[in-house]
């Protein structure tokens, strides 16, 4: 506690969680602390976890530099209650009990974060909290803040403050926003889960430091003014709200930013320098009736959206509205001749593609005869064969050329005068935008 009397929250910056009130587990922290007969409370009490660059013992005092503590704000605020609530001061004065306190020394990042990760697993965590100190998390929770947005990345931070729901926004949903609107996948934003969160491909993707940290204040104005313009709109919109927003908030949010833009190839500069007072209730409801038009029923239904439903919006918001694009050659955009991603596919569709591909290498346009002979588009067997070749199950072909995992070529076909320099650049293209398709 300062002097004050209050207690310094400031020191548990590194503590991915904030206090999570009278929960079971903190409920049980409190008694134990009332208890003052029982067994000294460090003996039931996970305590204080402390990392530090260096440690020097002096007497009865230890001295800590780079103090991060990483695990022990549950116990600080629950012993914090105890003092400054039902503890009379006498009770005060005498109480000799003791608080574990763990102290690391350690300058290695990568062992700091798996000790962070690993006191903070010990118990019922939020996957997304587990992230909440990296650099990146507190760069993007300042500048929101800035445009009046509590970026979340401590679990009950701000809802602890009295900052309303509405003012709030999660990691997970700024985070499906930015999968949405950078990597035109609404599909994949509308079923992101929390173990997005512990994959460390994934999230290095999204929340990525060659990304321009602006981008973060439109992704979140735009989602809280959707859901917003959703919540007044319900009276036109029937069934639940929250289900109507969690189904349809990306394609909705992806489509009007889209009209407004004229194109769905827009990336995070144009995002960034996005006029969003153009982003009305006006044109989140004329979207809403681009969508009913079409599908009637679409937001009568609990379930998510289809594939086939996205595929069909882009295509009648493409002709209704002229909006170039569609199949943006940066991002992978669903159109109404392409599928969802290829992980997707059905085992026994890529089998039968794998079957009845020659050995490579291929003759150009292989992809057509098979598609003729499976009876199916040319565009559902290419996209086959380019996820076959992302998971190695087929090895990259570029002009003739074939090459191994290791970018060797290994056999030749017709090069269409096309040289190895050409085939290498192309090869290196194919392999960012196969990794931009598939990284779901």
């Amino acid at each position: 506690m300062n002097k004050k009397g209050n207690l310094e929250r400031r020191l548990f910056d590194s503590n991915v969680r904030d206090y999570l009130g009278l929960n079971p587990v903190n409920r049980d922290i409190l008694n134990s602390l009332k208890k003052c007969e029982g067994p000294d409370f460090w003996w039931l009490n996970n305590g204080i976890t402390i990392i530090g660059s260096k440690a020097t013992i002096v007497g009865n005092s230890i001295s800590i530099t780079d103090v991060q503590i990483v695990n022990g704000l549950q116990t600080s605020e629950s012993i914090y209650q105890y003092l400054s609530g039902e503890a009379s001061e006498s009770v005060v004065e005498s109480d000799s009990r003791s608080v574990l306190i763990k102290v690391i020394v350690s300058t290695d990042k990568e062992i700091n974060d798996s000790i962070i990760y690993a006191t903070n697993n010990q118990t019922n965590v939020n996957v997304t909290a587990l992230r909440a100190t990296d650099k990146i998390q507190k760069d993007i929770e300042k500048i929101l803040k800035t445009n009046g947005i509590y970026y979340e990345r401590k679990t009950h931070f701000y809802e602890n403050q009295g900052m309303t729901k509405e003012s709030i926004i999660t990691p997970l949903s700024i985070a499906a926003g930015y999968i949405c609107l950078i990597y035109k996948n609404p599909i994949i934003a509308t079923s992101l889960k929390q173990k997005f969160m512990r994959d460390n491909r994934k999230y290095e993707k999204v929340f990525s430091a060659s990304s321009d940290i602006k981008v973060w204040v439109p992704i979140a104005i735009l989602l809280k003014k959707t859901d917003k313009y959703l919540s007044e709109l319900r009276v036109k919109i029937k069934g639940n709200i929250f289900k109507l927003q969690k189904n349809y908030r990306q394609i909705i949010v992806f489509v009007t930013v889209s009209r407004i833009m004229g194109t769905f190839a827009f990336g995070e500069n144009a995002l960034i320098t996005m006029d969003l007072k153009k982003y009305t209730k006006g044109e989140v409801e004329k979207t809403v009736l681009d969508l009913m038009e079409v599908d009637p029923n679409c937001f009568s239904r609990t379930r998510k959206p289809k594939s086939s439903f996205y595929s069909a919006v882009y295509t009648a918001i493409e002709r209704k509205y002229g909006i170039k694009a569609i199949q943006s050659k940066k991002r992978l955009l669903l159109s109404d001749n392409a599928l969802e991603a290829g992980y997707d596919l059905p085992k026994d569709f890529l089998d039968d593609v794998v079957a009845k591909l020659p050995s490579q290498p291929w003759p150009w346009k292989i992809h057509e005869s098979i598609a003729e002979n499976m009876g199916v588009s040319t565009n559902k067997v290419s996209y086959a064969i380019s996820y076959l070749i992302y998971s190695h199950r087929l090895k990259h072909q570029v002009y003739g050329y074939v090459f191994d995992d290791d970018d060797n070529v290994i056999c030749e076909g017709e090069h269409f005068n096309r040289s190895i320099e050409d085939a290498r650049a192309k090869l290196k293209e194919l392999k960012a935008i196969y990794e931009r398709r598939f990284w779901f």
